[in-house]
């Protein structure tokens, strides 16, 4: 059964959602003001998946802020120009209350993406028909993907992507490098191409996400640098690889290059339990949105430009590319934003 929302004139919220965020990325990017435009929020800490290279079903679960809650620092993020949140978790489709969360971002005009693992999309779709973007993880070919996330993963990949497809919910993939997958990489950059979606690559972090533990999937440098070097040359003629040329210059070098962070002039990581950090890399001077309030907490954040050699997001990558004035950052993030493939 299809779940009712309440009405809202959504074409016009959206207008205006855009205007707005182009002023406030003006003023962070060209001016350099500290704005948060755009927050990562792990709704939930608890997943449905035990892939080896996350440490999160190893966790005891966090406590969750509740919904009403949720909804205050919604208000609170939003009078102070937050215009974009993407939901992850652990996996956020689990959340029972994510469509009513979902609705009230909508209603302020703010984009709303989904990170998940794609395995509850049939089953949860009703909730999630009014999102801007659904970034679906993907590894590899069926064998590929069920060993690294469990028998039987894949094909309800597959069947969320299917309807996806059928009803014209965006969606890109995001594929995790590996030491399992990294001789499968032209499988998904066919499937990218058959679906006519953006595929967005990262290398595995070095310890288990979330964790301390050395990450046991992580590759070879040498064999990673051979990757790099493959999509580097794909991306010249390959419209649908999502990384900029300067993010996979960035992961050639990886671990051992460094970055220039100054993500925290526009974004903030939110955890399940409301403590708010610039990155899992960066957990000082934090606070929590529950105790202290969304503005007070973003206030405190360590403020950069900081080196790092260890980020391997690609969100935030090119994020930093873009804020430290690469034009093919720039350019690549305008092109992914439009959606223009």
């Amino acid at each position: 059964m299809i779940r009712k929302f309440e009405y809202f004139n959504l074409n016009s919220i959206v207008k205006k959602r855009k205007l707005i965020f182009l002023k406030q990325a003006f003023w962070a990017f060209f001016l350099k003001k500290r704005i948060p435009l755009m927050i990562g929020w792990s709704l939930t800490s608890s997943c449905n998946l035990k892939c080896p290279y996350c440490s999160y079903w190893r966790q005891h679960q966090k406590k969750e802020i509740e919904t009403e809650k949720i909804f205050s620092i919604i208000d609170e993020m939003y009078q102070i120009n937050v215009r974009r949140i993407r939901f992850t978790g652990g996996e956020p489709l689990l959340r029972t209350d994510l469509p009513y969360i979902i609705e009230y971002c909508k209603k302020r005009g703010i984009h709303v993406s989904i990170g998940t693992n794609g395995t509850l999309l049939k089953r949860k779709f009703n909730d999630i028909k009014l999102v801007d973007m659904i970034t679906i993880s993907l590894d590899g070919p069926q064998e590929v993907h069920d060993a690294i996330r469990g028998k039987g993963t894949y094909k309800k990949v597959m069947e969320g992507i299917e309807l996806c497809k059928k009803y014209n919910i965006k969606f890109q993939i995001d594929t995790v490098i590996s030491s399992m997958n990294l001789k499968h990489l032209h499988f998904i950059l066919s499937m990218a191409r058959n679906l006519k979606v953006f595929v967005f690559f990262q290398p595995v972090t070095l310890n288990e996400l979330d964790g301390t533990l050395p990450n046991p999937l992580v590759p070879r440098i040498n064999e990673l640098r051979w990757v790099m070097k493959d999509l580097i040359k794909e991306k010249i003629s390959n419209r649908y690889i999502g990384n900029s040329m300067a993010c996979l210059k960035y992961y050639l070098n990886w671990p051992h290059g460094e970055i220039i962070c100054n993500i925290d002039r526009v974004f903030a990581r939110l955890q399940a339990d409301g403590q708010l950090y610039t990155c899992f890399y960066r957990r000082k001077s934090h606070r929590n949105c529950v105790e202290d309030g969304f503005k007070n907490a973003f206030r405190v954040l360590d403020r950069g430009p900081f080196k790092c050699s260890q980020c391997c997001w690609t969100a935030r990558v090119e994020l930093n590319l873009a804020l430290s004035g690469n034009l093919d950052a720039i350019l690549n993030l305008l092109k992914v934003n439009s959606g223009q493939i």
